[in-house]
């Protein structure tokens, strides 16, 4: 959100984080270009994209950290697990090397740009669902936004919603504060690590 904010703003366009959190959170980055370009009258700049990414990517080197517990989950998992993200693939990327997570999931990252509809259309969840040959009945999604809770909703797929601060997602099936407390709700999904972590070297690319 503060790169959205700092990179937009130097061409002066304003949203305030509030404004980002509640009305983009979990949206393609192609929403927000597209507001931020109705508000300034004109066409944004060419490489408007590229600079907002660029630049959080050079946050991600020094700012990024994993979910506290998240390692212990995706070690415990007893089923196939992807990413399929709002963000482009080179953002995702990124992120799960920076984390360390990118040996979890191998080839399985899934991006909006894959689709024509980005969340909170189910078109991504339904594109990774195929992908993996995985019926959408049978998935389930790990959200932490409205609009990801939304598109799975819509996909026809079981989503629990990620609050850390406690507040219950209406929409989802469940809700969960903590990465411990999603163990507990996966069931036979999930056991402790038989072993040795996955190498955090390892990864796409």
């Amino acid at each position: 959100m503060a790169t959205d904010v700092e990179v937009l703003g130097a061409l002066g366009v304003d949203f305030t984080p509030e404004e980002i959190e509640r009305d983009f959170r979990g949206h393609a980055l192609a929403d927000l270009l597209e507001e931020a370009q109705r508000r300034l009258g004109r066409d944004l700049p060419p490489d408007t994209r590229s600079r907002l990414e660029d630049r959080l990517l050079e946050r991600f080197e020094t700012e990024l950290s994993p979910t506290p517990g998240i390692r212990d989950v995706l070690e415990g998992l007893r089923v196939q697990a992807c990413v399929a993200s709002s963000g482009t693939r080179r953002r995702i990327e990124a992120a799960l090397r920076v984390t360390g997570l990118a040996c979890y999931f191998d080839d399985r990252i899934f991006s909006a740009d894959e689709v024509q509809r980005g969340k909170p259309a189910p078109d991504l969840f339904l594109h990774a669902a195929r992908a993996l040959g995985v019926p959408a009945q049978r998935c389930l999604v790990i959200e932490d936004s409205a609009a990801g809770v939304a598109a799975a909703r819509a996909a026809g797929m079981t989503v629990f919603a990620y609050s850390p601060h406690g507040a219950a997602s209406p929409d989802a099936d469940r809700t969960f504060a903590s990465m411990r407390a999603l163990t507990e709700l996966l069931g036979p999904a999930w056991a402790p690590p038989p072993g040795a972590p996955c190498d955090p070297a390892f990864g796409p690319g």
